[in-house]
């Protein structure tokens, strides 16, 4: 239960994050502990349980193979964003529009990944 409250804490902080979009400082703050936050959940689910994720390739359902694969693209999603981000703040052209565009990807990725963590096991 400990992993949902997590789970939901970060998604809330993502969309803290994205409605502070044009408060530079509020939106950075509320991203990097929305990251923080997911990795310490993968951290955690990897301690307390075993090795979740090698576990959970042995036989997976299709959901479980989905959130699997929703949970990677989100978490792989933070440092393109982060490195997008930066750019878009030092005025690189295309940076912007391409840390809008991973963002809203990420958003459904990470709006899948907390969907679907309520109904695997």
């Amino acid at each position: 239960m400990i992993f949902h409250a997590l789970s939901t804490f970060g998604i809330l902080l993502v969309v803290a994050g994205y409605l502070l979009r044009r408060r530079l400082g509020w939106h950075v703050l509320c991203m990097v502990t929305a990251a923080v936050t997911d990795y310490g959940v993968l951290i955690s689910l990897e301690l307390a349980r075993g090795p979740a994720i090698a576990r959970a390739l042995q036989a997976p359902s299709p959901l479980l193979r989905f959130h699997i694969a929703v949970s990677a693209l989100a978490l792989l999603c933070y440092p393109v964003l982060a490195v997008l981000g930066t750019g878009a703040v030092r005025k690189h052209p295309g940076w912007l529009p391409a840390h809008r565009w991973t963002g809203r990807c990420f958003l459904a990725f990470r709006l899948a990944n907390w969907l679907t963590s309520w109904m695997v096991p």
